[in-house]
């Protein structure tokens, strides 16, 4: 009974991700990576919750500049550094969001990309710099 439930609660946190925010999407042709500095995710299609995971490798920087695209559909993208998540912008079908935040302290970054729907031609780029 024992393995059972530590089984269990592996399968659980594998996926929930460290992060503690669960994604659940689907998607055509997603292509994305995250990492230090740096994450983007590009897709044909999408509709859900994806978390990208942004490790600040050089502590020196404190602004984190995106820039993203939508073709069609609804986008809401948060923003988590510190252990609470916060709006950082809503993006609308042909619009286009350049912008930064900078000042804070961020040593782990954790951005949020809701779809309100399904969604079309998304390019989401972010760099901590």
């Amino acid at each position: 009974m024992k393995r059972i439930a530590a089984a269990t609660l592996l399968l659980i946190m594998s996926l929930t991700g460290c992060s503690g925010y669960n994604e659940h999407y689907s998607a055509t042709v997603l292509i994305s990576s995250e990492g230090n500095n740096k994450a983007y995710q590009r897709f044909e299609k999408f509709n859900g919750t994806r978390v990208l995971d942004l490790r600040n490798s050089d502590h020196d920087k404190d602004t984190l500049y995106y820039t993203v695209t939508l073709g069609e559909g609804s986008v809401t993208v948060y923003v988590d550094y510190d252990g609470e998540k916060r709006d950082l912008f809503t993006i609308e079908g042909g619009e286009e969001v350049e912008d930064s935040i900078s000042g804070i302290d961020f040593h782990k970054v954790y951005v949020i990309i809701e779809s309100d729907g399904t969604c079309e031609d998304g390019n989401f780029e972010f760099e901590i710099a």
